[in-house]
């Protein structure tokens, strides 16, 4: 029967690879002597000292004997140094090649900044004429905002059940906690500057106590506090107001007014909450801006989680949550690039701010809806 071939045991490979590099040093040591050895004998023919046959010990004078191993010693320093310039040489070409490597990659990123720049520059000084319109909520007929609201939570509705409620993969943001999901932003060219946040979060409550908690965040969020947090029951239907809101946080003070129109569709295993909203920005993460309004498009989607078995009641909520924001100037501002860029740079740094707060109120709502269904 035919064998493979017979691997080598450890102890022969390591013994091995320490006599092979045994070995290389002591060719280096010998091509140096080689190299010494040459050196002396060409000295030696300048000298006149020819070899012929009889040893030249006896023909070397003794000045000319010290001046050799002079000179021998000086050639085996420079042979030395030259040894050591050679190995530094090649490391400092291995180092520049990787700063130039690193160069390269640096300027390919400034390029692509800077056109992503030029992109948002574009977009939002295209923002106000194209699709989004600025709207005057003081002076507009409050009629005539809701209808357009009502229309775009249509729209929303329509786009989340065509995709079956469900996220973009390449958006979404899975977590097993609390969270907003991660922000991004994108250019658009009907929209210019878009902001999105997208989550899917499992929380372990039944469905009725997480669609009360995340109802009565959306009313806090909205600045609606009642006295009795049963007034901010779950409502039905479509619901049209007006709100104002001012949050200060660690020295931050963000202050927004405005309109939303909302829906909420009950199903047996699902509830989805869809709003639109117009507001006016007066000042968010410590920037003051002028003439901004962002118009916000949002979903709340509470799935049931069906658990096998008879009798066996769900005590999980899948919670999917998309949140889409347009900054939209008034025709009389002529700084739309600056106040574009402070808003995007204003939303990053309260980013992680906003989602502490949001993670530590929604976990208090649910404990709470948990505590009032439980024990009433």
């Amino acid at each position: 029967m035919p064998m493979g071939p017979v691997k080598p045991k450890p102890k022969r490979v390591r013994r091995e690879k320490r006599e092979l590099a045994y070995l290389r040093d002591l060719v280096g040591k010998l091509e140096n002597k080689v190299t010494l050895l040459r050196s002396k004998r060409l000295n030696r023919l300048k000298t006149g000292c020819h070899d012929t046959g009889i040893s030249t010990a006896s023909h070397v004078s003794p000045s000319n004997s010290e001046f050799s191993s002079a000179w021998m010693g000086l050639a085996a320093l420079q042979l030395r140094d030259r040894s050591l310039a050679v190995e530094r040489n090649q490391k400092l070409r291995c180092s520049i090649g990787g700063y130039v490597d690193l160069v390269c990659k640096l300027q390919q990123l400034t390029k692509k900044y800077t056109a992503q720049e030029r992109e948002i520059s574009e977009c939002a000084s295209q923002a106000h004429t194209m699709h989004h319109k600025f709207w005057d909520l003081l002076a507009n007929a409050d009629e005539e905002i809701f209808a357009d609201q009502l229309a775009a939570v249509a729209r929303l509705r329509l786009e989340l059940q065509q995709r079956g409620y469900q996220l973009p993969t390449t958006a979404l943001s899975v977590n097993w906690g609390l969270s907003r999901g991660h922000m991004m932003v994108k250019q658009d060219g009907n929209n210019g500057v878009v902001l999105e946040m997208h989550c899917g979060t499992t929380v372990p409550f039944n469905l009725d106590v997480a669609a009360r908690a995340y109802w009565r965040f959306f009313c806090v969020e909205h600045g609606e506090i009642p006295a009795d947090s049963s007034a901010s029951s779950l409502s039905k239907g479509t619901i049209a107001n007006s709100f104002s809101l001012r949050l200060e946080f660690e020295g931050l003070v963000s202050e927004v007014s405005g309109k939303y129109t909302c829906q909420v569709n009950v199903d047996e295993d699902k509830i989805t909450i869809t709003w639109v909203e117009h507001a006016d920005v007066l000042a968010f993460g410590g920037v003051v801006f002028n003439g901004l309004q962002y118009q916000k498009r949002a979903s709340m989607t509470l799935c049931r989680v069906l658990r096998e078995g008879p009798g066996n009641q769900s005590t999980s909520t899948v919670v999917h949550t998309y949140f889409q924001t347009i900054p939209v100037f008034h025709d009389s501002i002529a700084d739309k690039l600056q106040q574009t860029q402070a808003f995007v740079d204003s939303a990053y740094r309260s980013h992680s701010k906003l989602n502490k707060i949001v993670c530590q109120h929604m976990s208090n709502l649910l404990l709470e809806e948990d505590w009032k269904a439980t024990f009433g």
